[in-house]
């Protein structure tokens, strides 16, 4: 009996309308981010005596105004990378990277940066860094000498 009652009850209250009424207006703001977007490219492989420098292209670059897309290297000792020989990994050379335009060794780790300001969004850049040998390795051992260059790409406040 109890539960015909309670779903009696139930139905009755289901069938009562409700009512809200509210008066006045307001207003939302609407807030959007469109984010940077950007191609980096850099050569997957180089072989130093063939071409003895690495291109660092931008291109498809929509920058947010006030920053900059900064490229770096993360293994560099002392402005350079250590290569192998793959015959006996105990033997290393190291190549040090320079800046084509400055002539200088990227000692901070920054391989190339693009400033929003500086391009059109059209367009495509390109920073090249060269590879010299910085150490006379003429009595090392003939052979493949490796390593890898490891590096990030961020897009920062330009500061």
């Amino acid at each position: 009996m109890k539960k015909a009652i309670s779903i009696l009850l139930a139905l009755v209250i289901m069938a009562i309308p409700f009512s809200a009424f509210a008066e006045g207006t307001g207003s939302t703001e609407i807030i959007e981010h469109q984010y940077s977007t950007y191609t980096i490219t850099i050569p997957e492989t180089i072989n130093t005596n063939e071409a003895p420098n690495i291109p660092i292209t931008l291109s498809n670059a929509n920058i947010e105004q006030g920053y900059k897309v900064v490229v770096s290297a993360l293994n560099l000792s002392d402005g350079a990378v250590a290569i192998y020989n793959q015959n006996d990994t105990t033997i290393t050379k190291y190549v040090t990277l320079i800046d084509s335009e400055t002539q200088q060794k990227i000692s901070d780790g920054v391989m190339a940066t693009f400033i929003e300001s500086s391009f059109d969004v059209n367009e495509t850049y390109e920073k090249t860094l060269n590879f010299m040998m910085t150490d006379d390795y003429s009595d090392y051992p003939a052979g493949i000498y490796s390593g890898t260059l490891q590096y990030q790409f961020d897009c920062v406040v330009n500061e």
